[in-house]
């Protein structure tokens, strides 16, 4: 886990305390196990075909924080296969 995972983690626990850590956590571990079966296998197959063409690729979630969101293992996922950083874009807060 990355410095900035534990940091918001950190940030997590003091927020909401030692449940909203364990259920946030539990989210993560069903998205990796639903990342491992072939039906997804090939979906990421497929997207990583679309980033390695050059054409333009967004993920999008209504979750604003990119460290609380599935979105960010795609990334991970994406870069690890192709080299190719990815970019976090967030509206400013008001």
């Amino acid at each position: 886990m990355g410095q900035s995972d534990e940091r918001s983690l950190h940030r997590i626990f003091l927020s909401n305390g030692e449940e909203r850590i364990h259920k946030w956590l539990h989210y993560f571990d069903i998205y990796e196990r639903h990342l491992a079966r072939p039906d997804a296998r090939e979906q990421l197959d497929e997207l990583t075909a679309i980033v390695k063409s050059s054409r333009p690729v967004c993920l999008l979630c209504y979750e604003r924080d990119v460290a609380h969101c599935h979105r960010r293992r795609i990334a991970e996922l994406i870069c690890e296969r192709t080299g190719i950083e990815v970019e976090h874009l967030a509206a400013p807060l008001f």
